[in-house]
C-alpha cells in the first residue's frame, strides 16, 4: 500500500527552490518561467504510478486511465533515470575533486548553513522516489561547484555557466515530463471519445 508522507527537503540553491516550487521564485523570475515546477511535475508522476497500478476498475473510464498510465510510466521512468545516472556519475566526480581540497569541509560546512527546508507532501513510490533523489542531486552538484569557486579553484564565471547548464538539464526533466503528460491526457480524451464515454 503506498503511503503519503511529507518529505523535508534541504536545498541550497536559491533558484533551484524556485524550480522545486514557483511561489517560491524570487518576483523578478516569476514572469520567465514556463516550465512545470517539480511540485507539479510529481502529482503528475503520482497519477502516473497510481493509475497504471490499479487492479480494479470502477468503470470503464478508470480502466482505459489505468492502460494509459502503463503505457506511458516506463518512458517518464527513463526519462528520470537517464539525467539521474549522468547527474550521479558528475556528482561522484566533483566530490573527488573537492575532496582534495584543503579544508574544504570548512567552506561545505559554512554553505550547509545556508541550506533551506522545503516541505513536499508525495506519495511514496518508486518514480517520485526517482525524482526526488534527481532534485537532491541537482542541488548537490551545484553545492560542489560552489565550493569550487568558494577555494578558487574555478571562476565566477565559470561556476555560474556549469549551474546554468545543471539547472537547465534540471528544467529539460521537467519539460520532458509535461510533454509525457500531455501525451497522456490527449490518449485518454481520444479513447474515451472512442468508447463513447463523453
Amino acid at each position: 500500500m503506498m503511503e503519503r508522507k511529507q518529505l523535508n527537503l534541504r536545498i541550497n540553491d536559491q533558484f533551484l527552490i524556485g524550480e522545486i516550487d514557483n511561489k517560491l521564485h524570487s518576483e523578478k523570475l516569476i514572469h520567465k518561467h514556463h516550465v512545470t515546477d517539480a511540485i507539479n511535475t510529481i502529482k503528475y508522476l503520482e497519477i502516473l504510478f497510481t493509475s497504471s497500478n490499479l487492479k480494479r476498475y470502477k468503470n470503464k473510464e478508470h480502466y482505459i486511465k489505468h492502460i494509459v498510465a502503463k503505457s506511458l510510466l516506463p518512458k517518464a521512468e527513463e526519462i528520470i533515470r537517464i539525467q539521474k545516472d549522468e547527474f550521479s556519475s558528475h556528482y561522484e566526480h566533483l566530490k573527488q575533486i573537492v575532496s582534495e581540497i584543503p579544508n574544504y569541509k570548512d567552506i561545505y560546512n559554512h554553505i550547509n548553513n545556508e541550506n533551506k527546508k522545503i516541505k513536499i507532501p508525495v506519495l511514496i513510490s518508486p518514480i517520485v522516489m526517482m525524482m526526488i533523489s534527481l532534485i537532491t542531486l541537482t542541488d548537490n552538484i551545484i553545492k560542489q561547484q560552489r565550493i569550487l569557486y568558494l577555494c578558487g579553484e574555478i571562476s565566477k564565471k565559470d561556476f555560474y555557466s556549469n549551474r546554468r547548464v545543471v539547472l537547465k538539464k534540471f528544467s529539460n526533466v521537467r519539460l520532458k515530463l509535461h510533454h509525457n503528460r500531455k501525451e497522456y491526457s490527449e490518449k485518454l480524451s481520444t479513447l474515451i471519445e472512442k468508447k463513447g464515454m463523453q
